[in-house]
């Protein structure tokens, strides 16, 4: 937006709004209010620094979960190679059984806590490593999650 201040404004006043620049070669009639380049540059560098470190964040939110069924009592699939802050969705869809899903190392561990039929629980892998998903109702179901 380009505001034209004439000589009929006060000097005082077109000076507080911002720094002019002329826009003909007699600029004592005809000023545009125009920032200078200098007011800009803070906001222009700041910008885009502040947009490269937001990438890697919005990567994460924007990456899709991995999705993990409990089934027949039993984690599908069984295995799983994944990058370390991605999420794994764990999914009761195993008609009316309650599952419970936790993981117990010396560097992670999770508690899902019971999960009701058709009840979705997030572990998100903050840490890299070799972790064992297991269910605290059904003790043969191990799901194997390596975090790089």
């Amino acid at each position: 937006m380009l505001i034209v201040a004439t000589r009929h404004f006060r000097k005082a006043t077109v000076a507080r709004t911002a720094p002019m620049l002329p826009i003909c070669k007699n600029n004592s009639a005809t000023r545009a209010i125009v920032p200078h380049r200098r007011f800009w540059k803070p906001f222009l560098t700041g910008g885009f620094v502040g947009l490269a470190c937001a990438i890697p964040f919005l990567a994460a939110i924007a990456a899709d979960p991995y999705i993990v069924t409990q089934k027949g009592q039993m984690f599908h699939p069984g295995k799983l190679s994944i990058n370390r802050g991605d999420t794994v969705e764990i999914v009761n869809d195993d008609g009316e059984l309650i599952h419970h899903a936790y993981v117990d190392s010396k560097t992670f561990s999770f508690d899902s806590g019971d999960q009701e039929p058709g009840s979705k629980t997030d572990i998100v892998f903050s840490v890299p490593g070799d972790f064992v998903v297991l269910c605290g109702i059904h003790p043969k179901m191990r799901l194997d999650v390596s975090v790089k």
